[in-house]
Formats: C-alpha cells, sequence, structure tokens
C-alpha cells in the first residue's frame, strides 16, 4: 500500500531547502532531506528554476500521490493588513484585487499582481486579513521550471505556515525566523498570524546581532498592534526558528533582552530531528502531508492554476478516487439516458398502434388523446354509435362468429377467405367442394336468429379441373337491419 507523502520546499535569500516526509503511524517521518545554495546575484526565474531541477534531482523518488508545497518568502511579497466588509471567503476573494490596487496606488496593477490571503479573524462589520500580493510576471517565468521539476500543488508564503504549526502549539506567539541576512517575524494572535514583516539582519555572529534584533522586535510588535492587533496582550512567548537559530546563546540572550520566553521550533517527528537550516521546508511539508494549507493563501489560482490531469487540480490518489467516481456516475446518467429513450420510442409505438385500433374500432372518433382509457370508456358505455363491432341493439362480433362456428358442422370442407361485418349486414367470401355444400351452409345460416335473411351473391367453379373447389359469397342480413 503506498503511504502518504508531502514534499516542502522553502525558497529562501541565500538557498534552496527540501524536506519530504511520510506518514508513518501517528506522526510523519523526514525520509529526505536536500539544501542547495543559491549563487549570488543570480535569483531570476531561470537560475530559480535550474536550482530547483538539480535541488529535487538530489531527493530520492517520490510516490505518485506526493504532494508539494513551495514556500516563497517575505522579500518576493508586497504584505498588508485589509479589513473587508465580507465574512464569506469567495467574496474576500473577489474583492482582493481591487483592494490591494487601492493600496498599492498602482493603476492596473491588479491585472500584474496576483493576490493570497490568511483570515485573522471576523465580525459583524466583516473581516480582517493579512494579504500578500505577488508579481505575476515572476511566477508565471518560475512556475514552468518548477513544474518540471515538481509541479507544487500549492505555491505560498512560508511564514504562514510555520506560523500556523506554531500556533497550533500556543495560541499567542512571536514567530521569528532567522536566516544568515534576514529575518522574518510574525505575532501569532489567536492561534492565527496576525501581521508579519521582514526585518534586515546586520552580518557577524548570531550573538552580535542580538541589540539590533531587540530594538526590531519591539518597534514591530508595536506596531503589530497598531495594524491588526489592538486587543493583543504581551504575548506568552518568542519561538525561534531558522538556520541561526541552532545557536546555543542566542535564546538566552534575547530571552534576557526581551524578557519573555524564548524556545526553539521543533516538529513532533518520528525519529530523527532535522536541523533548524529545514524549518521552512518542513513547514511546507507538513502543510503538503495534512493538507491543511487554506486555499485563499495559493498562489495558484487563475491563470497560475494546476491544469495537469483529468481535472485540473485533483491529482495524486486523493485526486483519482474522485475523478473516478464522478467519471463512473457520467456513465451511469448516460447509460440510464438511454434507456429512458429506449422506453420513450417503444412507448410511442405502442400509442401508435393503439390509437389505430381504437380509429379501426370506433371509426367517428375525431380526437384521441389516450387511446386505451378512451377505448376502456367506449366498451364500457356499448361503443359510439355507427360503429360496425359494436352496434347498439345488435350481437357483438364475438357472438356473430361463435354463432357461425356452432352453426356450420365439422365435416362440412369449408375456407373461409374473407368475412366482413357491417352493423346491418355481414358478407362471407369462401370456397367448398360442390354447390350443394354452398345451399347447405345458407340454409343452415338462414335458420339463425342472428339473421333475418341469408343470400347466395355468387356461386361458381372453375371448368378447367373436376377436382376445383366452388367459390362463393353470402350476404346476410343482421336481424333488426334495415331493408
Amino acid at each position: 500500500m503506498e503511504r502518504r507523502q508531502g514534499l516542502g520546499i522553502a525558497l529562501g535569500e541565500g538557498e534552496l531547502s527540501a524536506v519530504v516526509l511520510e506518514l508513518s503511524g501517528r506522526r510523519p517521518v523526514a525520509t529526505a532531506t536536500a539544501r542547495l545554495p543559491l549563487e549570488p546575484g543570480r535569483h531570476g526565474a531561470d537560475a530559480l528554476g535550474a536550482a530547483l531541477e538539480r535541488l529535487v534531482a538530489a531527493l530520492p523518488r517520490r510516490g505518485r500521490g506526493c504532494a508539494c508545497v513551495l514556500g516563497l518568502p517575505l522579500a518576493l511579497l508586497i504584505v498588508h493588513n485589509l479589513r473587508l466588509p465580507f465574512q464569506d471567503t469567495k467574496q474576500q476573494t473577489l474583492a482582493l484585487p481591487s483592494a490591494l490596487e487601492e493600496l498599492l496606488l498602482r493603476p492596473g496593477s491588479a491585472e500584474r499582481a496576483i493576490g493570497a490571503f490568511n483570515l485573522i479573524d471576523t465580525d459583524p462589520a466583516g473581516a480582517r486579513l493579512l494579504a500578500y500580493a505577488a508579481d505575476k510576471t515572476l511566477l508565471q517565468a518560475l512556475l514552468p521550471p518548477a513544474q518540471k521539476a515538481c509541479d507544487p500543488d500549492c505555491l505560498c508564503p512560508a511564514l504562514p505556515l510555520l506560523a500556523s504549526q506554531i500556533g497550533a502549539a500556543e495560541p499567542d506567539a512571536l514567530v521569528l525566523h532567522l536566516a544568515a541576512e534576514t529575518a522574518e517575524l510574525a505575532l501569532v494572535h489567536n492561534s492565527r498570524m496576525a501581521c508579519c514583516r521582514a526585518l534586515s539582519v546586520p552580518a557577524g555572529t548570531a550573538a552580535a546581532c542580538v541589540p539590533a534584533l531587540t530594538l526590531a522586535i519591539r518597534q514591530s510588535l508595536s506596531l503589530f498592534r497598531q495594524q491588526a492587533a489592538p486587543d493583543a496582550g504581551a504575548p506568552a512567548g518568542l519561538w525561534l526558528c531558522g538556520p541561526l537559530a541552532g545557536d546555543a546563546e542566542l535564546p538566552g540572550q534575547l530571552e534576557r533582552a526581551l524578557q519573555i520566553p524564548v524556545r526553539r521550533w521543533q516538529a513532533e517527528l518520528a525519529g530523527r530531528a532535522l536541523a533548524p537550516d529545514f524549518d521552512a521546508a518542513l513547514a511546507c511539508a507538513l502543510a503538503a502531508l495534512q493538507q491543511k494549507s487554506p486555499a485563499s493563501l495559493n498562489f495558484r489560482r487563475g491563470e497560475l492554476a494546476p491544469k495537469s490531469g483529468f481535472w485540473p487540480g485533483l491529482r495524486g490518489k486523493k485526486g483519482r478516487i474522485p475523478a473516478a467516481l464522478a467519471l463512473a456516475a457520467c456513465l451511469a446518467c448516460l447509460l440510464l439516458a438511454g434507456r429512458v429513450q429506449s422506453l420513450k420510442a417503444q412507448s410511442a409505438r405502442l400509442h401508435d398502434e393503439m390509437e389505430g385500433i381504437y380509429r379501426s374500432a370506433f371509426p367517428t372518433v375525431q380526437v384521441v388523446h389516450d387511446p386505451y382509457m378512451e377505448m376502456q370508456a367506449a366498451l364500457r358505455a356499448g361503443g359510439p354509435a355507427a360503429s360496425p363491432l359494436f352496434a347498439p341493439g345488435r350481437p357483438a362480433a364475438l357472438t356473430v362468429l361463435a354463432e357461425l362456428s356452432k352453426r356450420l358442422p365439422e365435416d362440412l370442407k369449408l375456407t373461409v377467405q374473407r368475412f366482413t361485418l357491417d352493423p346491418d349486414r355481414a358478407l362471407l367470401r369462401g370456397q367448398t367442394k360442390s354447390f350443394g355444400d354452398v345451399e347447405r351452409i345458407r340454409a343452415l345460416l338462414a335458420a339463425s336468429p342472428l339473421f333475418h335473411e341469408v343470400r347466395i351473391l355468387s356461386s361458381t367453379m372453375d371448368k378447367s379441373s373436376a377436382d376445383s373447389p366452388v367459390r362463393f359469397e353470402l350476404s346476410l342480413k343482421r336481424t333488426g337491419g334495415a331493408p
């Protein structure tokens, strides 16, 4: 059985990192990691795409159902806190481009930028969002080489994924992702990232950065409270992550400077723990494995949406099952539609046949809607006037035929070729062995109370052969008929 896998790739300022997770029991286990330094000054889409291919090539082969999340740094994004008068996610998504255009003060920026957001909270007046804007041209140039390497299902900022992992354990905290040249700071309020910003880190050791970091964190916390969380109290602690978070002295120095607990973030993994260098990629891999990344945070929408597979966006094992079920439902609907059409055609044929029988039995009928019901009603009522088979005051056709069968003996060699029954008369045409048999038939039928008069209209025999039959035609006037 194929195990569920998740691939997380983090794009940093100076390097790319990747983590492959596999679900083993209740906890994920890291099955592979890779890092690739980026050449200074070569951060264009082509250079990043080539680096992605080399990074993914260094990883072992993954299963077909492996989901992939590619995390972007804040340096490539514009971040704003927004308030929108909508609580519905779809309405928020539709209103986001125009809201970003007003904030960026660039006419037409909605066409050149693509937006994403994570929800902070809602109230009766609407919702507060943390919105991200990315250059659509850059992402369009980055995606083709990225698709050759891994084709990410989700393309989003990495910091919100990291903050959501920490927010699940501590609802109100600061998250600091610390790298060699840059840092990213986020405020988690009520388990959701409420604000974030990129910070510059002075060159040197981690300990040398403490005074500048302390000042930047205090200023940022004051700014966060003004912009997004005026009701937020003091954070319960600061969580360190990123390549420089492995410094043994840094947590203690920051704790003394900020007067809040400072801890190193480590995900709960089965087996070996990963180095701090893979924290951002690990958060992306956890989001891919747990499929907890919200759709509103994904830049792969509209023109950038995945288009592979039978249905766009339905990939891997979880995508193939709904696609197969939908295909089976479509086939069942087609078969059912074909069966319905066949039954309709059969019903139309039966209706036409029944209408023909009804009109032949009741020729005076002008309009027929339901031949079966109307024929039933006509039979119960005795039939309309001038019906040849059901003439009022006269025996029915079956009664006349039964009388003929009773009157004519079995030893009489008779072949009936035509029998016509009208309201007043009946016509019998056939052939027998001799002229005497014709007279005998006339006499037997004349004795019936159903006929007032029986006459021989014609009686002929072919003279070319002695065994030729006698052809005859009798007219039988029904009792009570016209003279």
